[in-house]
């Protein structure tokens, strides 16, 4: 590999590193989630919805999960079964559609490990969860301990300072080193 494509790979895979340090930050330091057009990605943080197998598409959802949330614009685009995002006293509640009641136009809701079913207002819903990920939760989690995060921010400045250090080295071998000043510049 010339000096030219590892240039370009280094500076690839360190933005790559940073894009998803400040994801990663983004969702563990804000209120748990981050939103990227209209579908929110949410950082899980209690068992409620962990209760093993439940033969809907969405199956169970672990503490320490991301979950893709896609809103929904009418109750009617939910079925139960769905796992839904509402707000219930200034949280954000992700829990299991038991039954709906189109006449009252609610909503019963259930944590999948819950023992009781919760009556909300279909217009609380505003979004169906459409994807887990366990995996980028485990990195979320890991972004959340500030020990972790400092280890992983030096580690970035390590491999950002080695790739400017291994670029630099690259330009004196072409004989560019130093500073490029224009010549019609004036000091």
């Amino acid at each position: 590999m010339d000096a030219r494509n590892k240039d370009k790979l280094t500076a690839l895979v360190a933005t790559g590193v940073v894009f998803v340090l400040v994801l990663l930050t983004a969702i563990a330091t804000g209120n748990g989630s981050v939103s990227i057009g209209d579908t929110e990605i949410r950082f899980i943080k209690t068992d409620s919805m962990d209760g093993g197998d439940t033969g809907y598409e969405i199956g169970s959802v672990p503490e320490n999960s991301l979950v893709t949330i896609t809103p929904v614009g009418d109750i009617s685009e939910v079925e139960v079964g769905d796992v839904v995002a509402y707000s219930l006293s200034g949280y954000t509640i992700i829990h299991r559609v038991v039954s709906i009641d189109d006449e009252r136009n609610t909503v019963y809701t259930k944590g999948d490990t819950n023992y009781a079913a919760e009556e909300i207002s279909a217009d609380q819903v505003y979004g169906k969860v459409t994807g887990v990920s366990t995996t980028l939760g485990f990195f979320v989690g890991l972004a959340k301990d500030r020990l972790v995060m400092a280890g992983a921010m030096c580690l970035c400045v390590i491999v950002i300072a080695l790739s400017m250090a291994d670029i630099v080295r690259a330009k004196k071998a072409e004989g560019g080193g130093g500073i490029i000043v224009p010549e019609d510049s004036e000091e």
